[in-house]
């Protein structure tokens, strides 16, 4: 028993067998919507695509495969065609299903049960199909990311000795006596790399499958630590940070350098969209309201 409710799209040049079609699918609780033409066919689709496209190849404004290939183009992936084709094109029944008809049916020795339980039969076969197809495109998608992960990995440890180096030099020269201006600038470039490296170390978690961890962060001081590190693009006065009070030493449960990572993108699109402006500002403001923080 085909499924109820079903629309139906009847492509249809002949008044009389269109009567006898819908006639058909109305008594099998279907809704039929006719076309006498592909180029109505293809409005009706537009439209509103229907669960299932009944064809036949002979229409006013095109004729063969030249109908199916065309519905097939306008159809969504999951909607099932079938033709309605006389005795004498039976014989291309194979041109047919590889050109993306689920089966046929000749004209001629449709019933009202037979059309209902072909119309059920594509609609099932369509949607097997399409799971096929996206168990496959899943397994594709499986290896790209297998052979992603090992050049992640590969690069990931090519930049862990160089970025040793730099963290290295920096804590040094962080122990000497210099001016505390450079101080500052030595702290932020043992930081960035220390980011740096966790992000590294994200990346090779990845490339093993391997789950991020998260834990408490402060969002009010790592906002306030990206705005002083990010400021200087922009020139002194440039750059603000406008946190709300209520917001400091609040814990917000996230992998810090992740989200590190999405701020200093944000900025850093910000500050590219004003940068060339006569007097460009940019302003970090935060807010916190009962468990929600907005960000702007």
């Amino acid at each position: 028993m085909a499924q109820q409710g079903l629309r139906v799209l009847h492509l249809e040049d002949s008044p009389d067998y269109s009567a006898l079609i819908s006639s058909f699918l109305h008594k099998e609780v279907m809704t039929y919507r006719g076309a006498a033409t592909l180029a109505e066919g293809l409005a009706e689709i537009r439209r509103e695509a229907p669960d299932v496209v009944l064809m036949d190849l002979h229409l006013l404004d095109a004729v063969g495969v030249d109908v199916i290939a065309a519905v097939v183009k306008a159809l969504p992936g999951f909607v099932p065609i079938l033709p309605l084709t006389s005795s004498e094109d039976a014989t291309k029944a194979g041109n047919f299903l590889s050109l993306g008809a689920q089966d046929y049916l000749l004209k001629d020795q449709i019933t009202q049960k037979a059309l209902a339980r072909v119309i059920h039969y594509s609609i099932e076969r369509k949607k097997h199909e399409s799971e096929v197809a996206a168990l496959r495109e899943r397994i594709a998608r499986g290896e790209k990311m297998s052979t992603l992960g090992t050049l992640v990995a590969g690069i990931a440890h090519e930049l862990n000795n160089p970025l040793a180096v730099v963290q290295g030099y920096a804590e040094m020269l962080l122990s000497e006596d210099i001016p505390q201006r450079h101080k500052e600038k030595l702290q932020a470039i043992f930081e960035e790399s220390s980011r740096c490296g966790a992000i590294i170390r994200q990346l090779m978690d990845f490339s093993k499958g391997r789950e991020m961890t998260r834990e408490k962060v402060d969002l009010h001081a790592l906002l306030l630590r990206l705005a002083r590190m990010m400021g200087d693009r922009l020139g002194s006065g440039h750059l603000r940070f406008e946190g709300d009070p209520a917001l400091e030493g609040v814990g917000l449960l996230a992998d810090p350098n992740q989200l590190l990572e999405v701020f200093t993108r944000m900025l850093d699109n910000a500050i590219l969209a004003v940068r060339d402006a006569v007097d460009p500002q940019v302003t970090i403001s935060t807010r916190l309201s009962g468990s929600t923080v907005a960000i702007r």
